[in-house]
């Protein structure tokens, strides 16, 4: 059996009945849920944003961080290696915002010609330690050892300024290796 075939007339009056709903969005909806869109993608943009500064104060820090302990265990260390002073070389002097001490290095161990180093405020023999290094301190017990001998040990305290303008204080303890070694 064949089915009728429904003119153009019947066709139209099955599809469109008057006050009958398509299946389309009306503009109210569309701009509702469009309106619905934005707010969300500020939201995840937001949360993004915020992230993005947690990160980058992180990883400041960190830098602050690691730039004040090395530059503290670097001098504690330097400082752990100082030698005695001889007749010839009676320089030892570690306090306050200065010191000046002789060390003996791998390469010149066997010379025993040694090297002198000095640091005043924030440099080391003339050279800015590090940038935002505010001040470096020293301080040795016993803080006035006999004539010829090295203290017991020194702690060394630098400060740095972060970045929001406060300062950060790093310290390190230098015990004198070498405190029976006279340096020729």
């Amino acid at each position: 059996m064949k089915r009728p075939v429904a003119t153009t007339k019947e066709f139209i009056s099955v599809r469109s009945s008057p006050g009958e709903r398509h299946g389309a969005f009306t503009l109210i909806e569309l701009l509702v849920a469009m309106a619905i869109l934005v707010i969300i993608v500020l939201i995840v943009s937001m949360i993004f944003q915020r992230a993005s500064v947690a990160w980058d104060t992180g990883a400041r820090k960190a830098e602050l961080d690691m730039t004040g302990r090395g530059v503290a265990d670097f001098i504690a260390q330097e400082l752990a290696t100082a030698v005695r002073g001889t007749n010839r070389f009676t320089d030892f002097s570690v306090s306050g915002s200065a010191a000046h001490f002789w060390v003996l290095s791998d390469a010149t161990a066997t010379n025993r010609a040694g090297m002198e180093v000095t640091y005043s405020g924030v440099t080391r023999n003339g050279d800015a330690l590090a940038e935002g290094v505010e001040s470096v301190d020293f301080s040795c017990e016993p803080a006035a050892p006999s004539a010829g001998e090295l203290p017991q040990y020194a702690d060394v305290t630098v400060t740095l300024t972060n970045n929001y303008g406060s300062n950060v204080v790093y310290q390190s303890r230098a015990y004198f290796m070498n405190r029976g070694r006279n340096r020729l």
